[in-house]
């Protein structure tokens, strides 16, 4: 089986594509974003399962990184809303793709790449039909708590206190946790040791989501315990299947 693999640009941001020539048909398309202070090449093995597995899959690099880096850190929560307010213009880029179904789309997010995914839940038009955050919550205020997430600041040269706290609070000026949240098919994984992503943050939005579903099994929790801030072959598994169930009408 061919697996292709193209670096391009759509609306002027820099992407990687893959998928299976092999297959005649739109595949479903999904995109597949990156964490902080990473790249869309750090998410390859990931986008390469998902190809295999039928999607066209679209990895960009998130706003202020990768190849759109100006140099700078990036400040985390405004990376995010930016590469946030993007997606449906970097989707609706593939509308005359015939290589992929723009219609029946997905999007999978890792760390950041998840909060850019709860953000997106948040607005008025959502356009994907699942989406699948992994080690993220749409809490950020909780996340901006989170014991380890000053030493990741610290770490990336965001340690000053008024750099911190400039974090903070956008944390809880835009929190998405605080706004109503489209409840389409919806699985989020997590890890129950992660430092930087409570888990508890996760359970209450998960109880207050559940009675906006009338299908139970459109709304996806999963805690590991003892997992860490690391995405696994099995969350990668479970991103697979849900998305065949969702997108492409199997199981």
């Amino acid at each position: 089986m061919d697996i292709l693999l193209r670096t391009t640009r759509q609306n002027d941001v820099p992407l990687l594509e893959l998928w299976r020539p092999d297959l005649p048909e739109r595949r479903p398309l999904v995109i597949l974003q990156h964490g902080y202070l990473g790249r869309k090449e750090f998410i390859l093995p990931q986008a390469y399962l998902l190809a295999v597995s039928g999607f066209f899959v679209v990895a960009p690099d998130a706003c202020r990184h990768g190849d759109r880096s100006d140099g700078k850190t990036p400040a985390l929560f405004q990376s995010v809303r930016e590469t946030a307010l993007g997606l449906n213009d970097l989707l609706q880029a593939y509308r005359d793709d015939m290589r992929a179904d723009c219609v029946r789309a997905g999007f999978v997010g890792y760390s950041m790449g998840g909060l850019v995914g709860f953000y997106y839940l948040a607005q008025a038009q959502v356009l994907f039909k699942a989406v699948c955050p992994v080690i993220a919550t749409p809490d950020f205020a909780a996340v901006a708590d989170a014991p380890q997430t000053r030493l990741m600041f610290e770490q990336a040269g965001l340690g000053s206190e008024q750099a911190f706290e400039a974090q903070r609070a956008e944390a809880r000026r835009d929190n998405p946790a605080a706004r109503p949240i489209r409840p389409l098919p919806l699985l989020i994984q997590a890890g129950e040791a992660d430092p930087l992503i409570p888990a508890d943050s996760i359970r209450r939005f998960e109880e207050k989501m559940k009675p906006q579903y009338q299908n139970p099994e459109n709304l996806s929790v999963l805690i590991y315990p003892g997992q860490g801030h690391a995405d696994t072959i099995e969350m990668n598994q479970q991103i697979v299947a849900f998305l065949r169930r969702h997108l492409q009408g199997e199981g």
